[in-house]
């Protein structure tokens, strides 16, 4: 044989063989990226954290905030969407860690200093969504228990009546580990299922417009926790499109390997719906960059939901952060006329919606540009030669937008 028919021979092989390597070894990635819906309209939807106790001067930031997002329609003529996940208590200025378990240790939502927050959110239900975020932004034992050791630490919680979650190291700002030592350790099951199912009833019934759906603080939840959820009334789990279920020794998430794709049901019965695109612009988020993330997320056939927090607009620098979301609505705008601002439900909605669903060359667009897109499988895209039969599905989808 001549070293040409040879060498014809095994770039033959490699492209047969490596790509059906590729395919056994990530034939889950693949078929989770064909089969999660594909939707053909661009959806933009932005998912705030942390409002909610404490604070009470939250009503004038909200105004402003609904008057900003007023300014900005979509292609029907609908206001921007800010989802709004809640926190439901914190504690009383000079409670110590241990009695933040107590009621007369903390103050809620039903208090009279929040009555001008409760206003706002009833009067805005067409640009601000509710979403449950927790009872607390913390497990109270395992902050206890870390200011019992630690002078400093008890320093910092004593602040948390005032300055908010936000002064507690990340591992205690997760609600259902015990983040006081590292790695962290997950709440008992019992316990975590019957405070998560309190707190779901909780948020259910005493917040009007309150919708089932459910923020984990810092993305770190278990299968009990969701079970207390689900019994509790909520329907929708906002997840980054994995699950993250304790802190490793570096106080870092961990991820479990077990991945979600949007429309999916997770073994409790919850619906999820993907946010993994991130907009904060005090500290230092580009609009430029996350627009680009969100141009992305629509040419994989994906709704952007797109995660800022209240400190970008609720405290001194709040002008700051409202002029750059400004900007990255006109820049949306702009960049796709033909946006839709739309709630959670409403994108589940329209995940079932046969006309929503790209067809086609369209839908092979999308799947190409998720594989694509997908960092996990970059190496194994490019050495197995699989990459190149998705190059020429990228080409054969140039005209895609016929499909949409």
């Amino acid at each position: 044989m001549s070293l040409a028919a040879w060498l014809a021979g095994l770039l033959g092989a490699w492209l047969v063989l490596g790509p059906a390597g590729f395919l056994v070894r990530h034939g889950a990635a693949v078929r989770r990226a064909w089969r999660e819906p594909m939707v053909r309209f661009p959806v933009l939807l932005l998912e705030s954290d942390d409002w909610g106790p404490p604070g009470a001067e939250q009503a004038d930031a909200l105004e402003a905030l609904a008057r900003l997002l007023a300014r900005h329609r979509d292609a029907t003529g609908r206001p921007a969407c800010m989802t709004l996940a809640v926190v439901l208590a914190a504690p009383r200025p000079g409670v110590p860690p241990r009695d933040w378990v107590r009621p007369e240790g903390v103050v809620t939502l039903d208090d009279a200093a929040f009555a001008p927050l409760r206003s706002v959110l009833g009067r805005y239900r067409d640009r601000f969504s509710l979403q449950l975020h927790g009872w607390m932004h913390c497990w109270p034992p395992a902050v206890a228990a870390a200011a019992e050791r630690d002078g400093a630490l008890a320093a910092r919680a004593r602040r948390v009546a005032t300055e908010g979650y936000g002064v507690l190291p990340p591992p205690l700002q997760s609600r259902w580990v015990d983040g006081s030592r590292l790695p962290a350790r997950p709440v008992d099951g019992a316990q975590a299922r019957a405070a998560a199912r309190a707190e779901a009833r909780y948020y259910l019934e005493h917040l009007p417009g309150a919708t089932p759906v459910v923020v984990p603080p810092t993305f770190v939840w278990n299968e009990a926790v969701e079970q207390g959820w689900r019994a509790g009334g909520i329907e929708v789990l906002i997840t980054p499109g994995r699950r993250q279920e304790t802190r490793d020794a570096e106080g870092a998430p961990v991820d479990t390997g077990v991945r979600y794709g949007n429309g999916q049901r997770t073994a409790s019965g919850l619906r999820v719906l993907v946010r993994d695109l991130f907009f904060e612009p005090l500290e230092g988020h580009e609009v430029g960059e996350v627009l680009a993330q969100v141009q992305r997320r629509w040419r994989q056939g994906r709704p952007a939901l797109v995660e800022t927090h209240r400190c970008n607009y609720d405290g001194p620098r709040a002008a700051r952060g409202r002029a750059a979301l400004d900007a990255l609505l006109s820049a949306v705008r702009q960049a796709q006329p033909g946006v839709r601002f739309l709630f959670p439900g409403e994108i589940l909605a329209r995940l079932e919606d046969p006309h929503w669903h790209c067809r086609g060359r369209a839908r092979l667009a999308c799947f190409a540009e998720r594989l694509a897109g997908d960092w996990r499988l970059r190496r194994a895209l490019r050495l197995s030669g699989a990459g190149l039969w998705l190059g020429l599905a990228r080409r054969l989808a140039r005209g895609r937008e016929a499909g949409r």
